[in-house]
């Protein structure tokens, strides 16, 4: 009996990195945050935050 190893994707493979970075901008559209009313807060306040620490 020999087990096969197969190949299981690392973390930082190509493809997985590339998807995840396109998931991430699509996530921060101002129209995918009004679903989620508690993430729609927290994209609010960390405008706000950033904001205040520019002026």
């Amino acid at each position: 009996m020999s087990k096969k190893n197969k190949a299981i994707p690392g973390m930082f493979d190509k493809a997985l990195v590339k998807q995840a970075i396109i998931d991430s901008f699509v996530k921060l559209n101002p129209k995918t945050q009004v679903k989620n009313q508690v993430m729609f807060l927290v994209y609010l306040g960390s405008i706000f935050t950033t904001r205040i620490a520019v002026i």
